[in-house]
């Protein structure tokens, strides 16, 4: 892990582009997924 001495906190490199992309995964997939099981009215 990486120091930002800015921020004060730890930073994975490239953790924000993991998270996108889980994000992403998430809303094309598991949403859907979801939707698709909620009742009609």
């Amino acid at each position: 892990m990486l120091r930002n001495g800015n921020e004060g906190m730890s930073t994975i490199p490239g953790f924000s582009q993991i998270q996108f992309e889980g994000f992403c995964r998430f809303i094309n997939q598991a949403l859907a997924e979801e939707l698709d099981k909620f009742p009609t009215i």
